[in-house]
């Protein structure tokens, strides 16, 4: 008898963000990463996320696939197809101009203000998911497993188990407890959602309803992403409000974070002006008097230059960098220190004052830019990195 071929899994992978399409942290390099490396096991991955401008903008070969009209009442969307720019994988992005294509980043206006529609801009997100993983989905792929990621896709597990029948298995993944999606209970129906989704045993917490929630509690599989984490996560002082939940899953698998090691390869890099390598280091010091020239720092190769590439929020600690950092400078003549990110705007601000206090020995670059990102990590001597406690707040629709 023929040995017949093992079937591929097929994996539905949801978020809100994925580079190079787009991005404004970790998450997209994370979920830009795990699909090729689930791919290089086997495994068909397709991928589903907003149709954000930029991002149709930067796909391959995109072309309408779908139509599935009102996905919520006024809310009319359309599927485009496409091809992920790097690695050619293949990448659906929901289409619906009202919610996706404005100014500002992907969950702020220019203002630095929460869009104050993310609720909907993500449910239907999540909905559009919960489609194509169905029955109902008219693209004729049909998926084995969704994976969701984060608050912006903790609804898909609900809508799934709410389908009933012979449903995807799901799987979520926390990336942040402090972020948790929260939304006026009364919104339920709004988006979507059966009533249940707003009672205590569903998606309620302290009188809102929680996108993340929604996943910790629906999720044939919660994972994180370290094992520390997910320990930590079920503790009161990191598990933001929700750590009694996470203590009454007994699946909660934490898996550590890596980095892409092709995309962060100094010795093949685009990004930088010199490569290099531990056989070659020489191209660090090229990079380094780069760094300083750009950003207007004194040229120095002795002076150590320390990096801060992350959100400036205070639950990712930019708050105590930037109260630290006259002590720092002041203390050692010779430091050099450049922040980059954008956040909340008094922290902004902050540390644009904090580098007209210190001109050539600190730098602020507010926003977000890939290619100096690659060159503050190779360039730098000292790498800040954050850390940080969890604090539930009463209402975050924000990364």
């Amino acid at each position: 008898m023929p040995v017949q071929q093992k079937k591929a899994l097929k994996l539905l992978f949801v978020a809100a963000e994925i580079f190079p399409l787009a991005k404004t942290g970790g998450l997209a390099d994370v979920c830009g990463a795990l699909p090729q490396a689930l791919t290089g096991h086997g495994i068909d991955v397709r991928i589903l996320m907003p149709g954000y401008g930029q991002a149709l903008d930067r796909v391959m070969a995109a072309q309408i696939v779908a139509d599935l009209g009102e996905i919520l009442p006024g809310m009319p969307v359309r599927i485009v197809g496409g091809w992920m720019p790097d690695s050619g994988l293949p990448v659906w992005l929901v289409d619906c101009p009202q919610l996706y294509r404005r100014p500002g980043s992907l969950y702020r206006d220019a203002d630095g203000s929460d869009w104050p529609d993310n609720a909907m801009r993500f449910a239907v997100l999540n909905h559009v998911a919960a489609r194509i993983a169905s029955a109902r989905s008219p693209i004729g792929w049909l998926p084995d497993i969704v994976h969701a990621h984060d608050w912006h896709a903790g609804l898909v597990p609900l809508l799934l188990q709410q389908q009933g029948g012979n449903r995807p298995k799901t799987v979520f993944t926390v990336h942040n407890m402090a972020f948790q999606g929260l939304v006026p209970l009364d919104q339920a129906s709004q988006l979507g959602l059966p009533p249940s989704a707003a009672t205590l045993d569903g998606a309620e917490f302290y009188g809102y309803m929680s996108f993340l929630k929604a996943g910790i509690r629906y999720a044939d599989v919660v994972t994180t992403v370290s094992p520390n984490y997910a320990h930590e996560i079920g503790t009161p002082q990191f598990g933001c409000g929700m750590d009694g939940l996470i203590r009454s899953r007994d699946d909660i698998v934490g898996i550590m974070n890596g980095i892409d090691e092709q995309v962060w390869n100094p010795s093949t890099d685009p990004y930088l002006p010199r490569c290099y390598s531990p056989d070659k280091p020489l191209g660090k010091r090229h990079c380094k008097l780069a760094l300083q020239q750009q950003l207007g720092l004194d040229t120095d190769a002795a002076a150590p230059l320390a990096e801060s590439v992350c959100r400036l929020t205070c639950q990712k600690m930019a708050d105590v960098l930037l109260a630290c950092l006259p002590e720092l400078l002041q203390r050692h003549p010779l430091l050099q220190v450049v922040v980059h990110g954008c956040g909340d705007s008094a922290l902004e601000q902050g540390f644009l004052a904090m580098a007209a206090r210190f001109p050539g020995r600190m730098a602020a670059h507010i926003g977000y830019d890939e290619s100096l990102a690659h060159q503050l990590h190779a360039g730098a001597d000292i790498l800040l990195l954050p850390t940080s406690c969890c604090t539930a707040r009463a209402s975050n629709l924000a990364d």
